[in-house]
């Protein structure tokens, strides 16, 4: 910090520069943890639903996903085809 952000005999007073500063960094640690709290709690709760009450909330985006490889395996790709080049001289 620079010494121009307090000022008194002692530096005990901070100017307002230096409190917006600090409201700003405030809100943006609490708009971080709660981003982080929610994302962990979201996965805590697909955890519990799917392991504890058995219910998958994907299970059916999974099986789509499942069969779309299983049908690009099954499906015949194209004969490899030697090309010969014919060069002009």
């Amino acid at each position: 910090l620079t010494p121009s952000l307090y000022y008194g005999n002692y530096c005990e007073i901070q100017t307002s520069a230096l409190k917006v500063k600090q409201a700003l960094s405030k809100s943006f640690a609490s708009v971080a943890i709660a981003a982080l709290v929610l994302t962990c709690s979201f996965v805590i709760i697909m955890d519990v639903l799917k392991y504890v009450f058995k219910i998958d909330p994907v299970k059916a985006e999974r099986l789509k996903q499942l069969r779309a490889k299983k049908a690009a395996k099954l499906k015949p790709k194209a004969p490899n085809v030697a090309i010969r080049f014919q060069y002009v001289a």
